[in-house]
């Protein structure tokens, strides 16, 4: 286990309209490996929070940390971070290291997941917040950041898209991108109950009309639902996320949609999986391996706790009981859910995710067994402050893993994480 402290290094950001000038903050810990990370306008104000939700990382090994943070206007902006491979902020980038992009004209908004286009830009979707009346209107947001990190004029309305497919409050969660540069956001939307949502949207940041119902498709379950993982295979479109079958609970479910927004009937018959493991399984990580079958994780309700959980289904959405010898794997001894899933080029598979309160990471072989060579097969688990919430995992080209979440301390102050392990599982001592 191990335990780290911190100190800050605070980096005074230059002004550049429309990203708000701040102070980046990098925090690095007792221990290293661990990177924590406050953008905002004081370096001494502990009232400052900064959360990520996901991240991504170039081919020269840039890593992108997107999230939010709450600068001088004490509401949550948009915020992305970037760091150089040795983990130290990338001064050269957007406004001394951060881009921080209030997209509300007066309410909070954040990024919750982006990518990078094979033209070096950065998309990040995520939700922002608009009042409307006497009322606030929660509405899925694009932004999209020339390789200099600034805004991209070129993108929607001067490098931003706020939509919704109705009147509905909207949250984008998770995003992918198709071989034509055409982006999908997965999210929910809240009607009477929260349906699955997934937008369509052309390079420019248009809605595509001919995806699903005027760009969007939402997908009803008995019960709440959301969308938490999207997979590009080929032209198709993997979603998971939390739904189920029917109202006694969620269930490990997978959906495979065309490029029109139909649901494939290919897939499992009906274009949807829906797998009970128990009581409560919830769907929160995908992946996608080179032969065509769909790792997906989540969180397995096993005597009053959540256990880490990881199943491979074939390409035709049945379970592939080749995997552990019955489809899928739970880790009892953890405490939480998998929040990241990522193959490697030898078919490993790194299996990351909250481990009561901790960062967990693993790493199975490709037949679903540990990996003894990977921190001797067991969970690797990291204390960051009082309580971590990893949210994703990213490979560098060099096979290094990188967990993108936030860190409470013991003040209930957030930070934005970066985390990053060795091939051996062991943590970063360099980073």
């Amino acid at each position: 286990m191990n335990h780290v402290t911190l100190f800050s290094l605070a980096v005074t950001l230059a002004t550049a309209a429309p990203v708000l000038a701040g102070v980046a903050i990098v925090d690095k810990t007792s221990v290293p490996g661990v990177e924590l990370i406050r953008s905002g306008q004081s370096a001494n104000s502990l009232s400052v929070q900064n959360r990520s939700w996901g991240g991504t990382i170039s081919g020269s090994g840039q890593i992108y940390d997107c999230g939010t943070s709450v600068p001088p206007r004490s509401t949550d902006d948009t915020t992305i971070v970037r760091l150089l491979p040795s983990g130290l902020a990338d001064f050269s980038w957007a406004s001394g290291g951060a881009a921080i992009t209030p997209v509300s004209s007066s309410q909070e908004d954040q990024a919750q997941a982006c990518l990078l286009d094979a033209s070096g830009r950065l998309v990040a979707t995520g939700n922002e917040v608009e009042k409307a009346g006497k009322k606030y209107v929660t509405r899925v947001e694009l932004t999209r950041y020339l390789a200099n990190g600034t805004l991209d004029s070129s993108f929607g309305s001067d490098g931003i898209v706020k939509t919704a497919p109705n009147s509905n409050n909207s949250f984008g969660h998770v995003i992918d991108q198709l071989s034509d540069g055409s982006l999908i956001v997965g999210g929910y939307n809240v009607g009477h109950l929260q349906q699955w949502m997934i937008g369509k949207f052309s390079p420019s940041g248009a809605l595509d009309h001919s995806f699903g119902i005027g760009g969007w498709v939402l997908q009803s379950f008995p019960q709440n639902s959301i969308v938490n993982a999207i997979a590009i295979d080929g032209d198709s479109i993997l979603v998971a996320g939390n739904a189920g079958a029917d109202s006694s609970g969620y269930d490990l479910t997978v959906a495979r949609y065309t490029s029109d927004g139909d649901l494939d009937p290919s897939f499992n018959g009906s274009g949807i999986v829906s797998l009970n493991f128990g009581a409560y399984t919830s769907t929160t990580a995908l992946a996608l391996q080179s032969d065509g079958k769909i790792l997906v994780g989540g969180g397995n309700l096993l005597s009053g706790h959540y256990a880490w959980m990881v199943a491979r289904l074939d390409a035709d959405g049945s379970l592939d009981t080749s995997f552990n010898g019955t489809g899928f794997v739970t880790f009892s001894e953890t405490a939480g859910e998998v929040k990241g899933l990522a193959v490697q080029s030898d078919g490993q598979i790194i299996v990351a995710g909250g481990d009561n309160g901790t960062v967990g990471i693993t790493r199975l072989n490709t037949d679903g067994s540990r990996d003894l060579s990977y921190h001797g097969g067991t969970v690797n688990d990291t204390t960051v402050l009082r309580d971590a919430e990893p949210q994703s995992v990213r490979l560098q080209p060099d096979g290094k893993a990188v967990v993108f979440g936030w860190a409470d301390d013991a003040s209930n102050h957030s930070y934005s994480m970066v985390v990053r392990y060795n091939v051996d599982g062991t943590i970063d001592l360099s980073f």
